[in-house]
């Protein structure tokens, strides 16, 4: 099974800059442990592969699959990248029982760790409803890596 930074490099190499897929630089490590903190004082999950992933960009926009981003928002060619915590606040908003954690979209789903699972999930935006199941964020981003890739 290839990985997500394989998904990545590849489609990158394929295509133009101009196309449907934003990537910005690494997050730092100030970043990434200010976002660490934050995290954990809102009782967030804390995954380490999710991590893995800010280290080598500060979040994904690439073909209707975003994954939220250190950074509260970033625009660049027209694509958005927005931060995990902003973008968890504004999903649980009227919610206050909502104890999932939202590390993204693909395309009007969101990619979560669901409390309730204890597992990665692609859930329904608006029923909460979970379609895949997955046990780890790098297994669920690199299926999603996958199924993007080849739409």
């Amino acid at each position: 099974m290839k990985t997500w930074l394989s998904y990545l490099n590849e489609y990158t190499e394929q295509h133009s800059s101009g196309d449907s897929s934003f990537i910005i630089k690494k997050a730092t490590d100030k970043e990434i442990s200010k976002l660490r903190k934050e995290m954990t004082k809102n009782n967030l999950h804390i995954s380490e592969g999710y991590f893995t992933v800010l280290k080598q960009m500060d979040g994904i926009d690439f073909r209707g699959m975003m994954i939220f981003g250190c950074k509260e928002y970033v625009s660049y060619r027209n694509c958005s990248i927005f931060g995990l915590m902003d973008s968890n606040l504004d999903i649980k908003d009227g919610f206050p029982d909502d104890k999932d954690t939202y590390y993204g979209r693909a395309r009007d789903d969101l990619l979560a760790y669901s409390e309730k699972l204890k597992k990665y999930v692609l859930m329904d935006a608006v029923s909460g409803t979970t379609f895949e199941q997955y046990d780890t964020f790098m297994e669920m981003l690199s299926d999603w890596m996958r199924v993007m890739s080849n739409e």
